[in-house]
């Protein structure tokens, strides 16, 4: 081979390798470096392809609908689903409190994703909030701390271990658990909050979003603004207090703490979870995050989410089963599954 065609060969060699390097380049900074989260548990950046293995018989359920607050606007009331048939705890049902999503404007209490936690020994309780067209922030902060208080008091007369509480929610519900897990004076009960894609500063809501983004936050008819009363430029005081941001550069004291958010999320920004893990990292806080690839806002995949889910508040709730382990099933309910009663019920009047 000549001078000359050993040279174009190495030519076309060194192009071609660089065309690759330049897509591997162009695929991390576009999946990893862009979010700047490469330093933030690398070994979180999850798939959403596992789903739960269903290996023992599980327990049936049962639903309690009892009122926890009278207001002008109606009654608030809150579902407790429990376990039935099986030998209740000697402290009580560990409770994780659900909180639905619906932009603060729509959904109901009865739309519980984590309900099938009841069949690992756990009390889900999903209460109702003031929607944001009955009262303005803070009152569905009012509502859920309220609900709290509530259960700590009367959670005992069912069943429940009322100082063991964890705090879910996804999206706007995921906002009310860290609000409701951060807040000043929250109840020490609360031992860990699980939240999924949430909003955490308004304030900078708009800043992470891209040309594809499906919000405009600061919208007269955004969520936030309907939520707060106004858009948030025009109530930046009101948008700071509604912020789960603000509230976790104040407190000492933070329950662990575990986020999920989708890297390519459309309506809130990953770096709205990635600004607050980082925060509550710089004061020694507890905090998990979970990066996920194909998670879209308001999804809820039946996969290793509701896995991770059930590992973390296993992890941080008292009196919960062991990891291999579910409630012991009455002998008579062994062979009666198939009558359990199928979830999410009808939306209760």
């Amino acid at each position: 081979m000549t001078l000359l065609a050993r040279t174009f060969v190495w030519l076309v060699v060194f192009g071609a390798m660089c065309v690759v390097a330049g897509s591997s380049a162009q695929w991390w900074e576009t999946n990893v470096r862009s979010e700047q989260a490469e330093e933030l548990e690398t070994r979180n950046y999850f798939s959403v392809a596992t789903p739960i293995s269903h290996t023992v018989p599980v327990p049936t359920r049962q639903r309690e609908t009892v009122t926890f607050r009278e207001l002008p606007t109606g009654p608030l009331k809150v579902d407790i689903h429990t376990p039935s048939g099986v030998e209740v705890p000697s402290q009580g049902w560990p409770v994780i409190v659900s909180f639905h999503s619906g932009a603060w404007r729509g959904g109901h209490r009865a739309q519980v994703p984590i309900v099938e936690l009841v069949e690992y020994g756990f009390a889900v309780v999903s209460p109702d909030f003031r929607s944001s067209d009955q009262a303005v922030f803070p009152a569905q902060l009012d509502d859920c701390t309220d609900l709290i208080d509530w259960l700590v008091a009367n959670g005992k007369s069912h069943h429940l271990n009322v100082k063991s509480i964890g705090l879910f929610g996804a999206s706007s519900g995921g906002h009310l658990a860290l609000l409701t897990g951060l807040c000043d004076g929250r109840n020490p009960s609360i031992k860990a909050v699980c939240s999924l894609y949430p909003p955490s500063n308004f304030l900078t809501l708009e800043d992470g979003a891209g040309a594809s983004d499906e919000m405009n936050h600061f919208a007269p008819w955004a969520p936030e603004s309907l939520l707060l009363g106004g858009q948030i430029p025009e109530r930046p005081e009101a948008a700071q207090l509604a912020s789960p941001y603000w509230h976790a550069g104040r407190t000492e004291n933070a329950p662990p703490i575990l986020l999920m958010h989708g890297v390519d999320d459309l309506q809130v920004p990953f770096e709205q979870t990635l600004s607050l893990t980082r925060l509550l990292r710089q004061r020694q806080q507890p905090v998990t995050l979970w990066k996920v690839r194909s998670l879209e806002h308001g999804s809820w995949p039946n996969t290793r989410i509701t896995s991770g889910v059930l590992s973390f508040f296993r992890r941080h709730l008292e009196g919960t089963t062991a990891p291999a382990e579910r409630p012991q099933v009455a002998s008579h309910l062994r062979n009666s599954f198939e009558r359990r009663p199928q979830y999410p019920l009808p939306l209760p009047r």
